[in-house]
């Protein structure tokens, strides 16, 4: 059973960070190619999502085998597994805990950017790709996705934008 909760302490936070870096080298290589430059500057552009608004991370067997972060607007952040739990609903459970808290918020939208090798896994979560993508860190490229939450039509068709809105980051693998 996968077990999910805010994330706490700063132990809590380097752990997530270990289970990030993880993944990227071990799951995202067709992204980043292996190029060393490229996972750092990821690395480094991840590390602040974890301390986005609600940041959760998943166990299994009290093992911490998961960690995903979202921002009030809706934005994902973070959406990554420890490479030893892949497949074993540990992304599917952490995006549905977000969608889940966006739709309490009164949020009519996720957003975030995938990577190559994760954007069928958002395929099939529902997102739709929006515009091309575009260059990211090192030789990686950013696919934009989004999701529309249920309750979205009470809302209707409201738009997130805002100053600086359009030039938004994430790390959602």
């Amino acid at each position: 059973m996968i077990e999910l909760r805010n994330i706490l302490t700063e132990k809590d936070r380097d752990e997530a960070f270990a289970i990030i870096e993880a993944s990227v080298r071990a799951l995202c290589f067709v992204d980043h190619g292996r190029d060393e430059e490229t996972i750092q500057l990821w690395l480094k552009s991840a590390r602040p999502g974890l301390y986005a608004k609600h940041t959760i991370v998943a166990f299994i067997d009290q093992i911490m085998v998961g960690v995903a972060s979202m921002d009030a607007d809706g934005r994902v952040y973070l959406n990554y597994v420890d490479p030893a739990w892949v497949e074993q609903g540990v992304s599917k459970t952490l995006l549905d805990s977000l969608k889940d808290i966006a739709t309490a918020e009164g949020l009519f939208r996720l957003e975030l950017i995938s990577t190559a090798v994760a954007r069928q896994f958002y395929f099939k979560q529902g997102f739709v790709e929006i515009g091309t993508p575009q260059k990211g860190n090192g030789r990686t490229w950013n696919h934009r996705m989004m999701l529309e939450l249920q309750n979205g039509a009470r809302f209707g068709a409201v738009e997130m934008r805002g100053p600086g809105m359009d030039a938004w980051e994430s790390n959602a693998a």
